[in-house]
């Protein structure tokens, strides 16, 4: 007759053991910074004053007088308030063309064009800033990096401005 014998096999601890429960921990400790992030128990950003210009390219005439000293702007795509002008520089008149029609066709075709009168305007912005834990400032949710674009609204006004200088002032 055969018997069968107990099976008194040991079970080992292995190194994939080892991963598995560190994977197990990391998941848990990350789920639970999470929570605690997102309900406010710790606070990972820090608010700061930012000033930064902005440039804005092919400003026509009419719309000069919405810059000026004290304007709230805002985000044009949320419609949040982003700041206040400190100045405004318009250091520079650009003739830009506009392409009204195009007469003829192949090599003998005419280009009849029209000439705009465009600004570049530099606006100084103050805003709050929040600084993350690594030095990038977000205003409005909006990551801010000099040449990045934003979307800006100044009363009638709103274009795509490009950053051209930031600096965070110590309170």
């Amino acid at each position: 007759m055969n018997r069968k014998q107990p099976d008194t096999k040991k079970t080992r601890f292995n190194i994939i053991d080892v991963v598995i429960i560190l994977a197990v921990l990391a998941a848990i400790a990350g789920v639970v910074v999470f929570v605690l992030v997102r309900n406010g128990t710790v606070k990972t950003n820090k608010t700061v004053r930012a000033e930064y210009t902005v440039r804005f390219t092919g400003v026509r005439e009419e719309f000069l007088s919405e810059f000026s000293a004290g304007k709230t702007v805002k985000n044009s795509s949320t419609r949040n308030d982003i700041g206040t002008i400190l100045a405004v520089r318009t250091p520079t008149k650009t003739l830009d063309y506009n392409t009204d029609a195009v007469v003829g066709e192949g090599d003998d075709a005419t280009v009849l064009t029209s000439e705009l009168d465009t600004y570049d305007v530099y606006v100084t912005i103050s805003s709050t800033a929040t600084l993350s834990d690594i030095g990038i400032a977000y205003i409005d949710g909006t990551k801010v990096l000099i040449g990045s674009p934003a979307y800006y609204r100044i009363d009638r006004f709103a274009q795509i401005g490009y950053i051209t200088d930031f600096e965070l002032i110590a309170e």
